[in-house]
């Protein structure tokens, strides 16, 4: 047993010299806000203790891939996004932190930091905003610590590519709306690394659908059951008649968030999903939609 926890201290301790290494690599290249990560890289040598065993097993491979696979694959990508979550959780899971716990993870295109672990809470419209102009080397965890300055950060969605590196845009959801607005107000314009200043504005969060063309046939019942049967996190279904004599009708599809509206969307668009297997043109909805 002691001989397995001195291994496991040996491999770690390995990871480590790499993490200084591939920060050392960054550092002569210019690598921005250097003396703030190289005081919070001291701070690494705590994750030993507190990281769970299943991250300690994924960073081992991500740290691999910086050595042994070429630059151009994607699990490369990935080594820059490992160290900078390592860098940020060093501080976030340190004894006595009052930090709430957020969950993580990727889908669909996206990185996701939050939202907090075990929060039930319904968010209003009006509390996301769109952030663009981001380096294409930031992280989630870098947007969170420059925004959670404007108030408690609910979720930061970071557009990724297949490259592995963001897409130049992110969007920060707070709790409140209150919230958002200083942080337009605050941070519109802010200069994350010499030479680059992010935009930020408040995020459209359209959280609904307009399906323009409804079977004539077809019940609001009938396409209530078939919307909530194929689509997720739907929270209402509108039939609207047309007054054209021909008995068309159209339908709003209201989602939980601007994320599930999108998730949504795509799919209808790929034709993967089908109403009454025949496929049908999805819109954002408009207001003259409503």
């Amino acid at each position: 047993m002691n001989q397995g926890r001195s291994e496991s201290s040996i491999a770690f301790g390995s990871i480590f010299s790499i993490i200084a290494k591939f920060r050392s690599e960054h550092y002569s290249q210019g690598y921005p806000e250097i003396k703030r990560r190289q005081a919070e890289g001291k701070q690494l040598a705590s994750l030993n203790s507190v990281l769970p065993r299943q991250s300690k097993a994924s960073l081992r491979f991500l740290l691999w891939s910086r050595i042994h696979l070429p630059k151009n694959s994607s699990s490369f990508h990935s080594v820059p996004v490992a160290t900078s979550f390592l860098i940020f959780v060093s501080k976030k899971l340190l004894p006595n932190s009052s930090i709430t716990k957020m969950e993580w993870s990727q889908q669909n295109g996206q990185r996701l930091y939050g939202p907090p672990v075990e929060c039930n809470l319904k968010l209003q419209q009006g509390t996301e905003v769109f952030v663009s102009n981001i380096p294409r080397a930031c992280t989630e965890f870098h947007i969170y610590s420059i925004f959670e300055n404007a108030g408690p950060i609910y979720q930061v969605r970071m557009m990724m590519d297949f490259s592995g590196t963001n897409r130049g845009y992110c969007f920060v959801r707070f709790f409140e709306k209150q919230h958002a607005y200083k942080a337009i107000h605050v941070l519109n314009g802010f200069e994350i690394q010499k030479g680059s200043k992010i935009g930020v504005v408040m995020s459209l969060d359209n959280c609904s659908l307009h399906i323009p063309k409804i079977p004539p046939n077809k019940s609001e019942e009938d396409v209530r059951k078939e919307i909530y049967r194929v689509c997720n996190d739907v929270t209402n279904v509108t039939v609207v008649p047309h007054n054209d004599g021909k008995n068309n009708q159209s339908c709003l599809v209201d989602f939980t968030t601007h994320r599930a509206a999108s998730i949504a969307r795509r799919l209808f668009l790929s034709r993967k999903v089908k109403l009454w297997d025949q496929c049908c043109f999805v819109e954002w909805a408009q207001p003259s939609d409503k």
